[in-house]
């Protein structure tokens, strides 16, 4: 009897360690005003302005790195807005790249990512080496450090039985574990057949956001409002649920969002029909001081005039939903790729009604953990 007791208790403790948290679509504090107020604002580089600035990272000790488009290169600033270096230049050079895709943070290292090639900068975006890597089969998610990374690999089974099979992969020595499996919502399952474009906001993905002081990841699809948490050596915590409908995207929708784009009209007409009619629930998982942000999808719209955060616990409880703005009386026009938080400070890039684009830092106010 004694034996039962202590299965049944140790039983007990084990589903209350794995049991979701499920919050219902209500902030416990209601509202969060970041009440954003500006320290500086750059918008040019040596007298050039910018152009097409996106893709924005912030290191630790808040190094920023963004990418300008339109004149392919990448730029590293200070704390202070104070211009480092530029660096990943397009072309075939030592180290230029080929091709710019994306960017991430590797430890103290900078890598930026081509179609088959990893490039690794230091943190002033000094030419480092190059690793071969097929982008297309491994796109990175996150970098756990500068040699290990975590990248999705969709698998059907012989059920059809679509999953999200996330993969650690080890770069020196490639080593490959499974760290987790997702399995599709049924809805994303219909939507699939046809689509060939990513649309951050419609195409459901998996987003993974890392602590550095904790060592933790959270990470979930961005289509199920299932914030999974676990230890960098992949052991699993617990996981939080939001209760929230997904926001419809009409096919006017759709096509706005292709507006300004080289795609031809008569390409689009036959893009739309594959695309998915409701947006995701989330574009970005960040943890700032110990909160965790979950960056809500609100519309497909490539500017937005507020970037919509919705504020954690660190136990999963739902705090405040935000809504954070750079502008006053005249908005001004950012989106969450273009979007930073460390500490109590917010980095954005930022454009005008008139498409001067500019970047600045704000001071921000954060609420506490309780």
């Amino acid at each position: 009897m004694k034996k039962l007791w202590l299965v049944l208790v140790c039983g007990f403790f084990c589903f209350l360690a794995s049991a979701d948290v499920k919050n219902e679509d209500k902030p416990l504090k209601g509202e969060w005003d970041f009440r954003p107020q500006k320290v500086w604002e750059i918008d040019n580089v040596n007298e050039t302005p910018f152009e097409r600035p996106s893709e924005l990272r912030a290191s630790q000790d808040e190094k920023l790195y963004f990418h300008d488009f339109d004149r392919g290169v990448s730029y590293v600033f200070d704390r202070e807005g104070q211009l480092v270096n530029s660096f990943a230049k397009q072309g075939t050079g030592p180290g230029e790249v080929s091709r710019y895709m994306n960017c991430f943070l590797a430890g103290d290292k900078v890598v930026v990512g081509s179609p088959d090639m990893l490039y690794f900068f230091s943190e002033e975006g000094f030419f480092l080496k190059s690793i071969p890597n097929n982008l297309f089969e491994r796109f990175p998610l996150i970098f756990v450090n500068e040699n290990e990374f975590l990248y999705n690999s969709r698998i059907v089974s012989d059920t059809a039985e679509t999953r999200d099979r996330i993969i650690r992969t080890n770069l020196e020595t490639g080593e490959e574990s499974v760290f987790d499996e997702l399995a599709m919502t049924s809805g994303e399952k219909q939507a699939q057949g046809g689509m060939s474009l990513v649309i951050l906001g419609l195409t459901p993905q998996i987003k993974i956001g890392y602590d550095q002081d904790s060592q933790k990841f959270y990470y979930g699809r961005s289509d199920d409002y299932t914030i999974r948490i676990s230890e960098a050596t992949g052991k699993k915590l617990f996981s939080f649920r939001l209760d929230r409908e997904r926001k419809r995207a009409t096919d006017e929708d759709k096509k706005k969002h292709f507006e300004k784009t080289p795609i031809p009209k008569d390409r689009i007409e036959k893009i739309i029909p594959t695309l998915p009619d409701v947006l995701t629930h989330f574009m970005r998982i960040q943890v700032v001081k110990g909160l965790i942000f979950v960056y809500s999808t609100e519309s497909l719209e490539r500017q937005q005039d507020k970037i919509t955060i919705d504020i954690f616990s660190p136990e999963g409880k739902y705090l405040y939903r935000s809504h954070l703005q750079f502008g006053n009386e005249t908005p001004l026009y950012t989106h969450v790729e273009k979007v930073i938080i460390r500490g109590n400070h917010c980095y954005a890039l930022l454009e005008t009604g008139s498409g001067k684009s500019f970047f600045a830092k704000y001071k921000i106010s954060l609420p506490s953990t309780q």
